[in-house]
């Protein structure tokens, strides 16, 4: 999948995630994941938990780039 130069950009001036101690335990944050950074599907699926809130709000989410 191609880029395009400004997605790109976006990607490579990301701040560094707060790589905490057992990050990975706490409960999905949609300000921490999603807005503060860029976020994946699965990331989003974390912050909301179940499918269907995934799948509302994911293609809404990239739609904003």
């Amino acid at each position: 999948t191609v880029l395009s130069k400004e997605r790109a950009s976006q990607v490579l001036v990301r701040k560094r995630r707060a790589n905490a101690l057992l990050e990975e335990t706490k409960k999905g944050n949609l300000e921490r994941e999603c807005i503060e950074e860029l976020c994946n599907k699965e990331e989003a699926r974390e912050v909301f938990e179940n499918n269907p809130e995934t799948d509302y709000f994911y293609p809404k989410y990239l739609g904003k780039f």
